[in-house]
């Protein structure tokens, strides 16, 4: 039975269901997602409403166009399988009334392949809804929204909403297709549920970044190598987006420890510079090779060819640790 017609049915069956197996997320051990924060998103304060309980905000900035990116979790208690789909389709009717501020009737719902939900966000089904002027306080201030829920059983629903005033930036083309340059299109695949190994450490995929995206940090990476400025205002600035994407990204795994960021590195006045460094050839190894493994050799080469920058600009400084690295990496 689909989604919709579970949806159209609840009103008859919600009194034979005692409570629900969803509830508001209250910590990030209930369930794991992982975010991904691409560069038209800055991170917002959460908007305190009585209508939906948000879990994350972005502010979303593309082609000189303004939205909103929120997310709200909800933890699967548990329960029988036979009825998730059912308790699902009542919690997104429930979430939908009250963020549209009007009752959403079950036409606008449209369910995902499950295939798909799978592939690209780790999931086990989902549906969305396209809706205009709502009344609510949540979209206070906004024309449109679009709300997409996923779940995945023994771990929770994810509610993803798209809020923008005007319809361009959905980036709809005349054909009817979606622009690839769209505020929607590039930050599509910002979350995804994660899955952890028999140690308890999350499961990383060097497949989940796209291959443009794989370009884009690539050519950034190599931007930052040949660039000598060296103004430690400046540079962590301009390249923050490594660092972001390394933070953020299940698709690399890098390691910040004594090794590549020791005291005495840490207490420079290049300390920002020289992390950056050593993240930026660790993950640029990682993004080449495909596998998502710390590469801490080649973040430290990394590293010591920002120092070897740093020391032709600024002939006072001397980190006797990383002279050493210089040495044994047989930099001159």
């Amino acid at each position: 039975m689909s989604i919709l017609a579970m949806i159209a049915m609840t009103t008859m069956v919600f009194a034979n269901i005692k409570g629900s197996r969803f509830k508001i997320t209250e910590s990030d051990k209930e369930f794991d997602i992982i975010y991904l924060v691409t560069s038209d998103m800055e991170v917002l304060e959460n908007k305190d409403t009585d209508d939906v309980y948000t879990s994350k905000t972005f502010k979303l900035t593309k082609n000189d166009l303004e939205g909103e990116l929120r997310y709200s979790l909800f933890t699967d208690t548990g329960g029988s399988q036979t009825d998730l789909k059912l308790q699902f389709s009542m919690w997104v009717f429930m979430c939908l009334n009250n963020i549209a501020g009007y009752e959403v009737p079950s036409s606008a719902i449209s369910t995902f392949n499950d295939d798909d939900v799978k592939d690209e966000f780790n999931g086990d089904f989902g549906c969305m809804a396209f809706l205009q002027n709502p009344t609510s306080q949540y979209a206070d201030g906004y024309k449109y929204l679009m709300a997409e829920f996923f779940c995945k059983e023994n771990q929770g629903i994810v509610m993803r909403t798209y809020l923008f005033r005007d319809f361009d930036f959905v980036g709809v083309n005349q054909d009817g297709s979606i622009s690839p340059s769209s505020g929607v299109f590039t930050n599509y695949h910002t979350f995804r549920f994660m899955d952890k190994d028999e140690n308890g450490e999350y499961i990383r995929e060097a497949s989940l970044v796209s291959e443009s995206e794989k370009a884009r940090l690539l050519a950034l990476i190599e931007e930052f190598r040949n660039d000598t400025d060296c103004a430690k205002e400046f540079l962590p600035t301009k390249y923050a987006y490594i660092l972001t994407f390394a933070l953020d990204s299940p698709a690399v795994h890098v390691v910040i420890d004594n090794n590549c960021y020791p005291e005495e590195v840490a207490e420079s006045k290049y300390s920002e510079i020289l992390l950056l460094g050593f993240i930026a050839g660790n993950v640029e190894h990682q993004l080449k090779t495909g596998e998502a493994k710390d590469a801490s050799d080649e973040g430290m080469a990394f590293q010591l060819l920002k120092y070897k920058q740093l020391k032709k600009q600024d002939k006072k400084l001397k980190i006797k640790y990383l002279e050493k690295k210089m040495k044994e990496y047989k930099i001159k």
